[in-house]
């Protein structure tokens, strides 16, 4: 596939411009003095995000069914797992596919709730950089990112607005693809309706608050286990240039623009090339291994092959058109 290897050739190019010409001896020295202890606190932070996750996609699939929180669990862990092993955030497909195998539910219905969940992110990531922006001063690249995200938000909320608000027919007598494509829409459009109707979309804007608010601290502590010291407010930016990275759909679990980003954000804020490299690879693992090895064991209890996910990643738009309901 050219979007898999193009991914790939985009973070082994980001990782060459972090690690390209790098000091060796205060890059080891950077490693041998971290706080072990710390970085076990900030692992289990970004375990603890990923539950708040599956505590927030409960609400989300209200309207579908009721998935009991150790599933909700299952299927997000097993989604950041295919997102750490495959590229483009195939992970998306492992949620829907465990989902809809618990709920007996289609890709169109289970959807809204993913695109809901990301609008939601999104727009507590741009409301917060924004108010960080006026606390201390941000790469213009981040606020480049910060101000392309708000587009996507903006233009995600016209397009849920828009669907919410499209009256259907009960019926679709139009043959052939133009047919499937319309029952499609149908289904994402009354499933946004559901997600208004269940009132869940309180809970789920504390929810998405509280699992960002995690995040953040796990990237805190990961700081303080790499004797890094920054103020608050460039803490808080190294987290907003990592989860920046991590949103783009490229190499598995980001890879490559996370280093990129964060270690442009320290150099930014004055830290060394070499502590600034090492912090980048350091949290990268801190914060991966951890829920991956919890969506490792989640995935392989399900009878869901990786093979598998890739094929329906590939396939997910020609089955969304073709109007699995």
């Amino acid at each position: 596939m050219i979007e898999a290897a193009a991914s790939y050739a985009i973070g082994l190019a980001c990782l060459w411009r972090v690690f390209h010409k790098l000091p060796l001896r205060p890059f080891l020295r950077s490693l041998a003095g971290l706080n072990v202890w710390l970085l076990a606190v900030g692992g289990a932070l970004a375990l603890a995000a990923y539950l708040c996750v599956a505590w927030e996609w409960q609400f989300l699939l209200r309207p579908v069914g009721r998935l009991p929180f150790w599933k909700a669990a299952r299927a997000v862990l097993g989604g950041r797992f295919a997102n750490d092993v495959l590229p483009l955030h195939v992970g998306c497909v492992a949620r829907i596919l465990l989902a809809g195998r618990w709920l007996r539910a289609s890709v169109a219905a289970l959807a809204p709730s993913l695109i809901v969940e990301r609008l939601w992110d999104g727009l507590w990531l741009v409301v917060g950089t924004t108010a960080l922006s006026f606390a201390a001063p941000l790469p213009p690249e981040v606020l480049r990112a910060r101000n392309f995200l708000a587009v996507l938000v903006l233009a995600g909320i016209a397009a849920a607005g828009a669907v919410f608000l499209r009256r259907s027919p009960a019926t679709d007598s139009r043959p052939g693809i133009l047919g499937r494509i319309k029952l499609f829409f149908d289904n994402m459009a009354a499933g946004t309706r559901g997600l208004v109707r269940a009132r869940v979309l309180a809970p789920v804007m504390v929810l998405s608050l509280l699992k960002l608010a995690v995040q953040a601290a796990a990237i805190l502590v990961l700081l303080r286990a790499c004797h890094i010291q920054l103020p608050l407010a460039a803490g808080l930016g190294v987290f907003v240039a990592g989860y920046l990275a991590v949103c783009v759909p490229a190499a598995p679990a980001g890879a490559g623009l996370f280093q990129l980003f964060v270690a442009g954000f320290l150099g930014f804020c004055g830290i060394d090339k070499a502590p600034a490299a090492s912090f980048s690879l350091v949290s990268f693992v801190a914060l991966t291994l951890p829920p991956a090895l919890a969506g490792f064991f989640a995935l392989a209890g399900s009878g869901i092959s990786l093979r598998r996910l890739r094929q329906s990643a590939a396939n997910l738009t020609d089955s969304a058109s073709g109007g699995i309901v």
